[in-house]
């Protein structure tokens, strides 16, 4: 949950140990060195602790995704200012205080407080776009992989913490205080008398590991001595060796499949094309306006009766002056001082009390699966202490669960999802917005309006002995249409929805494979951005068009050489690859919008070729584009949202590389040519009709190896940002 709450660090309550766990604030970097941000100064008043000083002892510079964290020693001799505060400060890295840096800044503050309590924040405040970027950073930062799937008989996503996967609305951006300190005593009573109670267990469990360790070892004495006296008693054939292993067994760890990014043809699940001229193949929140009322009341701190030294505060408590019993005086002026940041430590008070450092109580993950539960250590709660832009942290909420939706779709596992599994989402999704149909046509649908394509892609999973009508392919169709319509524009975004691609009769390498459950992130990302538009509000008509399939082998697979009809008519392809269906899938599916939806700009959106991966790597997002302008503000909305893109050409001199003798195109270029992602590109500019139309291929960026502050490994949801941006900026 992301709340904002009015007050200062120096007089709020908000910043007592009873509302939170950790005062994050943010630190700049300058040309005279760090450069304390709001918030900070006032800290380093209330607790009486050169934070500037402790942060140079830990060479902490305020560099973008860099975080000092300080926790507090508990005093039992003697009172402290921080006694009755947050236990935890952190200071968090803004670098040149861009948006951008705000959104790295948020998510690294989510992963240093994870397992430390809510946070209060005072980041992020300079403008909207910082207060969007930052939300989304913390929320995205805060992201966890779902331990157990949607099931495709009610698609529903609730048994996610509310708190986390409910909407704005349900959210509860709201401006109350957090349990009062009577409660938060009581908790503390009942912690310690827990933390007793384990150290109790775990001196008894000890001492029973001691003696059942003795035991078992005098027990294995004797079976060895037992087994030497009976030495020569077994039979010598080789079923006697101990484990009864024969002298061929093969090894774990020998032989097998080449392992991922060996670099084998479609190892990654892309187009193998990508470097070596192959033929190509293809890869891998609330209805409404924001809620009025989210001010809470001024939160005054009690006044206080003894004043804390403020002479050791060094550089950050300049010009704050000394804390009065009604505290430090709110918007006091930070006039940092000149030259690099002194590393020696002023002390902020003096007694004679012994300090003992404060050992943090971590709570471990209950053993074994635990699902659709969160981590004991989660991150919790972040509060917005001060002037925030509500509109902007609201819409930097939905803009993140639009995200964090799309990587749950993409990491679901392949045993739970499949074209069935994927229209009930959208249909669950859609009843909890009223702005949001969902229709979907099935293979009878299919066959007359002539989207051959997607019928051949998902025959192999569908048609056989063993039919499963869950498998059998559709169009689903998800629509945002505003209450009062008044701008006639009409986006439509193209989603490549593979729910498994095994390659079909051109089959993957098993490495290849691994990934593929998330060869459906376009679709994920299209039909994420059409409920965010309708959680925010946007003004015009936006529209996911999903062309869902499973590619697998089968008696009934579609075959290389086969020759289909495609986009209702539009055009005859030869099939090339196999394992080049996503190209085969949204060409019936551009083909549709331009026919049936009246479009005034089409984005499709793919993991589709590996030869992109191979130009772009896995950060960067390949974009092409017949329009200049919608081009434009594609990048510009890219750039807002922390996605990078980089314009592909449109060459019209490779359409020879796709040049069939037997059809109107081939699906892939032929040997030696190279060029797979433009080639795909081209193959599918055929089909998108008139309208200005752009092609994202994240076959790279939307899958990740090993996870980031923003990112955890698997599907990354990249392109959500970007896509929610531009039906904003459309508007």
């Amino acid at each position: 949950m992301v709340r904002v709450a009015r007050g200062t660090v120096a007089t709020s309550t908000q910043v007592k140990a009873a509302n939170c766990g950790v005062v994050a604030v943010g630190v700049g970097t300058g040309p005279d060195g760090m450069e304390p941000g709001r918030g900070a100064a006032q800290a380093a008043v209330r607790y009486g602790i050169d934070l500037a000083a402790t942060a140079s002892r830990q060479r902490f510079t305020g560099a973008v995704g860099a975080a000092a964290v300080i926790d507090l020693p508990v005093l039992h001799a003697a009172d402290a200012p921080w006694r009755a505060l947050a236990q935890t400060i952190v200071l968090v890295g803004v670098g040149d205080a861009s948006p951008s840096a705000y959104r790295a800044a948020g998510a690294r503050l989510a992963r240093v407080a994870q397992g430390r309590g809510p946070v209060t924040a005072t980041l992020g405040a300079e403008s909207p776009a910082h207060t969007r970027a930052l939300v989304e950073g913390y929320l995205l930062g805060a992201y966890r992989p779902r331990r157990r799937g949607l099931r495709a008989a009610d698609a529903d996503r609730s048994s996610r913490d509310a708190s986390d996967r409910s909407s704005p609305d349900r959210a509860s951006l709201a401006d109350a205080d957090r349990a009062s300190s009577n409660d938060s005593n009581d908790s503390d009573r009942a912690d310690r008398a827990s933390r007793a109670d384990r150290a109790d267990r775990a001196g008894r469990d000890h001492r029973d590991d001691r003696a059942g360790r003795g035991d078992r070892a005098g027990r294995a004495d004797h079976d060895d001595r037992a087994g030497r006296t009976g030495a020569g008693l077994a039979g010598s054939g080789a079923d006697a060796r101990p484990g009864g292993e024969s002298p061929g067994a093969a090894r774990p760890g020998s032989g097998g499949p080449s392992a991922p990014g060996s670099g084998g043809p479609g190892s990654d699940g892309s187009d193998r094309d990508g470097g070596g001229g192959l033929a190509g193949s293809d890869s891998p929140s609330p209805n409404g306006p924001a809620r009025s009322g989210l001010d809470g009341p001024d939160q005054q701190a009690p006044a206080r009766t003894q004043t804390p030294p403020v002479a050791g505060l060094g550089r950050w408590g300049r010009g704050v002056g000394t804390a009065s019993s009604a505290g430090v005086a709110a918007g006091a002026a930070l006039t940092p001082g000149s030259g690099s940041m002194r590393r020696s430590a002023a002390q902020a008070f003096r007694a004679t009390a012994r300090i003992v450092p404060r050992q943090t109580d971590r709570k471990a993950p209950p053993p074994g699966p635990a699902p659709d539960l969160r981590p004991a250590d989660e991150v919790g709660d972040l509060t917005l202490l001060g002037s925030y832009d509500r509109a902007a942290v609201q819409i930097g909420w939905v803009t993140a669960q639009a995200a964090i939706l799309a990587r749950d779709l993409g990491n679901e596992p392949a045993s739970v999802k499949n074209p069935a599994w994927l229209e009930a989402v959208a249909r669950a999704e859609a009843k909890t917005r009223n702005s949001v149909a969902v229709t979907a046509l099935g293979p009878e649908e299919l066959a007359k309006a002539g989207l051959n394509g997607i019928l051949a892609v998902g025959a192999g999973a569908w048609l056989g002995p063993a039919a499963n009508p869950a498998l059998s392919p559709r169009l689903i169709l998800a629509t945002h249409t505003p209450a009062n319509l008044k701008d006639p524009g009409h986006l439509v975004i193209v989603g490549k929805g593979i729910t498994f691609d095994t390659g079909g009769l051109d089959v993957k390498t098993a490495a290849g494979m691994v990934t593929m459950k998330t060869d459906m992130a376009g679709a994920a990302v299209a039909l994420a951005t059409v409920l965010a538009a309708s959680d925010i509000g946007v003004e015009i008509k936006v529209s996911a068009v999903l062309p869902a399939a499973q590619n697998a082998l089968g008696a009934a697979s579609y075959r290389p050489g086969d020759v289909l009809s495609l986009g209702g008519g539009r055009a005859t392809a030869e099939i090339g690859d196999t394992d080049a269906e996503g190209r085969v899938v949204l060409a019936d599916a551009l083909a549709y919008a331009a026919s049936e939806l009246d479009p005034t700009w089409v984005v499709d959106i793919a993991t589709l070729t590996g030869a992109q991966k191979i130009a772009l790597g896995h950060r960067i997002g390949a974009l092409f584009s017949t329009d200049d302008e919608l081009a434009g503000l594609l990048g510009e909305a890219g750039e807002a949202a922390g996605e990078q893109w980089w314009r592909m050409p449109l060459a019209d001199l490779y359409e020879e590389a796709i040049a069939s003798p037997n059809a109107d195109v081939a699906t892939v270029a032929r040997r030696g040519f190279g060029g797979g992602a433009i080639t795909a590109a081209l193959f599918l500019r055929r089909f998108a009709g008139g309208a200005p139309w752009a092609h994202l291929d994240v076959a790279g960026p939307a899958r990740a190896a090993t996870g980031g502050d923003l990112t955890r490994s698997g599907a990354t949801a990249f392109g959500t940002g970007t896509l929610i941006r531009l039906a904003q900026r459309l508007t």
